[in-house]
């Protein structure tokens, strides 16, 4: 009994090993990892394609790239590229032009272009080179005076004559314009001499000069009598 009941022990412990070896063999075995899959690059953004014209023009007046394309997009939304880039290159090539006003002036729809005026009000623009700001609110001040333009103008031109500084006086007479429907003396402060009485022609003027030297050389003769 007792061989029996060691020989009985002796195969439970046999058995060990093949139960153990089931457990062991019922554990799951760790997947083997799995290569990651390549990173794709995102896609490169297209740079809009800037008008050879208008990288022309840049490069010209040495205008940096930023700036360039945002030129390139504002007159690209408009339908008078032709005459803006006209337009563009006479303003640059004025002194000290303003890249980014132009910018500004094409993206908000207040760009006016050369060939869009009226030829008169051009005409004007052109005999006193007159400012970005100065020929934009000629051009919104005339749309609204078509009847009386003609006449403006022609008063216009004979105030802005003897102007040192005709932007600034423009802006001076348009505002008396559009208030009270005519036209004002211009200041003093403003370039003309104290001898002008808002009107007069050419001749007129050229009277006024003449008598003027005259009466400076007389006290000038005066003067030189006296300390002799």
């Amino acid at each position: 009994v007792g061989g029996a009941g060691g020989m009985g022990g002796m195969g439970g412990m046999c058995g060990m090993p093949g139960m153990m070896g089931g457990q062991l063999s019922a554990q799951p075995v760790p997947a083997a990892p799995q290569p990651q899959a390549a990173v794709q690059p995102a896609p490169e953004k297209m740079e809009p394609r800037v008008d050879p014209q208008v990288r022309e023009l840049c490069r010209a007046f040495n205008i940096e790239d930023r700036l360039m394309k945002k030129l390139n997009d504002a007159m690209m939304r408009r339908d008078t590229f032709e005459d803006d880039l006209q337009t563009v290159r006479e303003k640059l090539s004025q002194p000290r032009p303003d890249i980014g006003v132009l910018i500004r002036q094409l993206e908000q729809g207040n760009f006016v272009s050369k060939n869009s005026m009226h030829r008169d009000v051009a005409a004007l623009v052109d005999k006193y080179q007159l400012d970005d700001r100065a020929t934009h609110r000629l051009v919104e001040s005339m749309t609204k005076r078509k009847d009386t333009m003609k006449e403006d103008l022609k008063h216009l031109d004979v105030r802005l004559a003897s102007a040192e500084r005709p932007s600034g006086l423009l802006m001076t007479l348009l505002q008396g314009l559009d208030v009270n429907g005519e036209l004002p003396a211009p200041p003093r402060s403003l370039g003309l001499g104290g001898s002008y009485r808002g009107g007069g022609s050419a001749m007129d003027r050229d009277r006024d000069r003449d008598r003027r030297s005259r009466e400076r050389r007389e006290r000038s003769r005066s003067r030189s009598r006296r300390r002799r």
